[in-house]
């Protein structure tokens, strides 16, 4: 079942299994076990999403009926370790030595602030905000901080499509992991991210490293596994917003490259993160 799903491969003799080159890295890491707890936790809105599909039905499903945060949650523990997040700032030109002499961060939909909470750490000359739209996880974030002793970083309720109206060019560096695919209007929090960021300075998306054309992606042995999430969590809990456009976490490399230039982004480049389901974003707010 697995080798025909291209889930394995099997060998020429058919006696030996094993898997894909580009799913080792995931699979044969620490989070494996919890990458394989999200197929019961995917499964559980399923009837709920078939309801979408009928005539009449509801557009999507509230977000309380996708149990995949429960999961998400562990997983971020073991993906933004520290030298993914190292990779990501020496991806971003002259971002190491501006944390080291002090500047501004803000990470948007930052859930209880994993990345941040380890980057606060390692810059303590610098100042981090992080907003989210759920108080469970601004309450966590900000016990884990005083838990950590850490003084630069801030956790505060925050809607990346609405942030503060006084935030205008605040911030030196903006970033966000694995968030804007998610959001209802995807266009309307990348063009909030860039009014609060500073003209001159970058901005980071950690996001689905697919192709927004799907026969691209035929190949890639983490793509269905990906679908399958933003069917059941992605897009439905989006589009249960009205209005909402949905994306999902499919919209996939051309078609986020087309939203940050919409949004006003410029020098938008694509960097590998050591994760093949991962890409990291960067592009630039000009002078």
């Amino acid at each position: 079942m697995m080798v025909t799903a291209n889930i394995m491969e099997i060998s020429e003799d058919g006696t030996n299994y094993f898997l894909p080159k580009d799913l080792r890295p995931v699979y044969c890491s620490s989070a494996a076990p919890l990458l394989t707890g999200f197929v019961p936790i995917i499964a559980g809105p399923f009837e709920n999403v078939m309801d979408c599909f009928k005539k009449n039905g509801p557009a999507g499903i509230l977000p309380e009926s996708s149990k995949v945060d429960e999961i998400a949650d562990g997983t971020s523990e073991m993906e933004y370790n520290w030298e993914m997040l190292k990779d990501m700032i020496f991806n971003v030109p002259g971002l190491f030595r501006q944390l080291e002499a002090g500047i501004s961060v803000l990470e948007v939909g930052s859930g209880g602030g994993i990345a941040l909470h380890r980057i606060a750490a390692h810059f303590p000359n610098s100042r981090f905000v992080g907003t989210d739209i759920a108080s469970k996880y601004v309450d966590a974030g900000n016990k884990m901080a005083r838990e950590e002793g850490l003084k630069n970083i801030t956790f505060q309720i925050g809607d990346v499509t609405a942030l503060p109206n006084d935030w205008d060019n605040k911030f030196d560096y903006v970033f966000c992991m694995k968030v804007i695919h998610d959001i209802w209007k995807p266009g309307l929090a990348l063009k909030e991210i860039f009014r609060v960021l500073k003209p001159g300075h970058h901005f980071s998306m950690i996001e689905i490293n697919l192709h927004s054309n799907v026969r691209d992606n035929i190949d890639m042995s983490f793509a269905a596994f990906n679908y399958c999430i933003s069917l059941n969590h992605c897009m439905a809990t989006a589009l249960a917003t009205p209005g909402a456009e949905g994306v999902g976490a499919g919209w996939g490399k051309e078609n986020m490259k087309a939203a940050l230039e919409v949004a006003g982004f410029s020098d938008i480049s694509f960097h590998e993160t050591g994760n093949p389901i991962l890409v990291h974003v960067v592009s630039k707010k000009r002078m």
